[in-house]
């Protein structure tokens, strides 16, 4: 994150309730792995350690990996997540890059069980599964003492989220990646090759529930990014009737399909048609920057 005032606000904001939240808190810790990583904030309580990154609008829809790169390194720590802010004044994981983080480590995941690399497959995958119940059953805000994995196995059953086949699957799961984690033997029983493949299956599965479960905002998300930059012509471009309508001497107009694909080009198809349905139903189909005329 290159520090702003702004960014700084939000460190000491997050900083702050996380420490009222019972965490031990450390700003700027030492980056660890590689020199681009280090995160914000690294935090603590008995129960986990969470990675937090703050980055601007902008920076989450870089193509550098970096967020991936933290994503991967902290799926290979035991009891660690990562989580992503934005700046100004939002301190909840936005929708998109929410999805796409998680998604870039499952398929990460899959290279692992396809080269069958069974027990760092299994703990990064297990990194996924809980990642993603998180975002199921937790709110936006910090809470004071985050359940443990069996705990987020059993709300999201009670939440109805998940059926009982796959709350139990998911328990017996939990289990193995315990044992692989402390490098224990989950038991004579378990095959570590179809331990990894069920793990990897459940993670895809999750995913699919918290994109379809995220729908609605994601699209809001969308909408509300593009009507933040662009407006209808109406509202200054020049207009002359015998030239054909409005003359766009200053640039213009822009396609809200394309301005959009550009500005998150992983976005699920879905997500991305619902916006621009929403937008070109309320303005059409041509718009301009705003501030540009």
């Amino acid at each position: 994150m290159n520090e702003t005032p702004n960014d700084e606000e939000t460190v000491e904001r997050l900083a702050r309730k996380y420490r009222e939240a019972g965490y031990v808190v450390l700003v700027d810790p030492l980056p660890w792995g590689d020199v681009d990583l280090q995160p914000d904030l690294l935090v603590r309580n008995e129960n986990e350690t969470v990675v937090v990154e703050i980055v601007t609008a902008s920076e989450m829809h870089e193509s550098d990996g970096k967020l991936a790169r933290f994503a991967q390194a902290v799926a290979a720590l035991p009891g660690w997540r990562l989580e992503v802010h934005s700046t100004g004044g939002n301190v909840r994981t936005p929708v998109g890059a929410a999805l796409r983080n998680l998604d870039e480590v499952l398929e990460q995941v899959r290279r692992l069980v396809e080269q069958e690399m069974w027990i760092p497959g299994i703990l990064a995958g297990w990194s996924v599964i809980e990642g993603t119940l998180r975002e199921l059953v937790s709110t936006e805000t910090v809470t004071a003492k985050a359940p443990n994995p069996r705990a987020l196995v059993k709300s999201a059953f009670s939440l109805g989220l998940v059926s009982r086949g796959t709350m139990d699957s998911l328990l017996e799961l939990a289990r193995i990646r315990n044992a692989a984690a402390h490098a224990l033997s989950p038991g004579d029983d378990v095959d570590l090759a179809e331990a990894a493949s069920a793990i990897l299956e459940e993670a895809g599965s999750l995913r699919r529930l918290v994109k379809e479960n995220s729908s609605p905002a994601a699209v809001e998300e969308l909408v509300e990014w593009f009507l933040e930059h662009y407006e209808d012509p109406a509202h200054g471009v020049p207009h002359d009737s015998s030239e054909g309508g409005f003359q766009y001497i200053k640039g213009g107009p822009y396609d809200p399909l394309d301005e959009l694909q550009d500005q998150f080009p992983d976005v699920d198809e879905g997500v991305l048609d619902d916006a621009v349905r929403r937008i070109t139903h309320e303005g059409g189909w041509e718009w301009v920057k705003r501030g540009q005329y």
